[in-house]
């Protein structure tokens, strides 16, 4: 059981040489280690009942300075804003605008929808099923993310993962959740980034959408 299930082979298309590139944390991190303890973010399973088009998310770690070895026993959180733009936790947020408050908030809700943490079994692997993350102020659709050797404080790395913005386009237009604010959707809430960032290899069948991705870090 557990993410050993995830066969390995599913990742054989991905780019394992180069470094993932990295991002900011930006807003909204929730560490597993610091809120109550009758909130558990160590799951697979992020949608807590809200609408959206289902997102399954492959990841698998490995070790840019060994070869690209599988890292196991790794803490991997991702963290993303729902259909309608809002992310667990925090309180007024108005998806329509930039966010200019404060990076590190400590959470108003306990709500904690499409957000959680899962250790990598011995092939690097984690799997989440959440919702496809809607847009918000404007930024390219994204997923946060964060892994650190599981006990450590000490990242592997921070990055966002970004996606393609034709796929992105069919998502809104086709899928009711998205439907009322795909009539208004900005260009740049489509375009990832032009500087090479973490694009997982994407598909998109009705009512489905998978990302698979290789996570290559400099662990030093």
């Amino acid at each position: 059981g557990g993410a050993d299930a995830i066969d390995p082979s599913i990742f054989a298309n991905g780019a394992r040489c180069d470094l993932t590139a990295t991002d900011i944390e930006a807003p909204f991190f929730i560490d597993d280690s610091e809120i109550p303890n009758d909130i558990n973010l160590f799951r697979s399973d992020l949608r807590d009942g809200h609408r959206g088009c289902e997102f399954r998310l492959y990841l698998r770690l490995l070790d840019g300075r060994n070869d690209g070895e599988p890292i196991p026993d790794a803490e991997v959180y991702i963290w993303h804003c729902d259909a309608d733009g809002r992310y667990s936790g925090p309180n007024n947020q108005d998806p329509s605008t930039p966010y200019t408050g404060a990076f590190e908030r400590a959470p108003e809700h306990l709500d904690r929808f499409c957000r959680g943490v899962q250790l990598t079994d011995r092939n690097g692997i984690v799997g989440f099923t959440s919702i496809w993350p809607g847009w918000d102020g404007a930024r390219p659709i994204h997923v946060h993310l964060v892994a650190r050797i599981n006990g450590q404080t000490s990242r592997l790395i921070t990055t966002q993962l970004y996606f393609d913005a034709e796929l992105s386009r069919q998502v809104a237009q086709a899928e009711p959740a998205y439907a009322g604010r795909s009539t208004n959707i900005p260009a740049s809430s489509l375009d990832p980034p032009g500087d090479s960032p973490a694009m997982p290899r994407m598909r998109y069948t009705p009512g489905l959408v998978t990302g698979i991705l290789n996570i290559v870090v400099d662990r030093a």
